[in-house]
């Protein structure tokens, strides 16, 4: 029997829609910390709110997506975030042997920072959802 009601899209965590679109952020993600961390050599001019800490709001605010997106996806929450500093310690290292690029502990631990508060919001907010109490029918 065909319903005369409009189907809904629904954007909950296992809907596929939802998991469509963090696959998509995750892309995202992925591809630009690549090009801006190891193709592009241009650097990127300071915005007037964090001048001359530009670079590690950066790195700090991609890995936050990066791991929101990760840990979005997949439940092996402690590989996934060893895996993503390891990223990031990676990317790093890549850059010392780029002429226009250059290695910076300061911006390992900005990317560093960004997996941790991502992961701790990820993990309060799973950790809230899975206690809160359905509603009385």
């Amino acid at each position: 029997m065909i319903s005369d009601q409009p189907t809904k899209l629904r954007a909950t965590p296992d809907s596929r829609l939802f998991r469509s679109v963090v696959r998509a952020v995750y892309l995202a993600s992925v591809l630009t910390i690549a090009y801006f961390g190891l193709i592009s050599d241009s650097p990127l001019p300071d915005h007037p709110l964090v001048v001359g800490f530009n670079d590690l709001v950066l790195h700090f605010v991609a890995f936050a997506i990066l791991t929101t997106s990760v840990l979005l996806l997949y439940q092996d929450t402690t590989r996934a975030l060893c895996l993503l500093v390891a990223v990031a310690v990676l990317l790093e290292l890549l850059q010392a042997f780029r002429p226009a690029r250059e290695f910076s502990i300061l911006d390992i631990g900005s990317s560093a920072a960004g997996v941790a508060v991502s992961a701790l919001v990820i993990l309060l907010l799973r950790r809230f959802v899975t206690r809160r109490r359905p509603f009385p029918s």
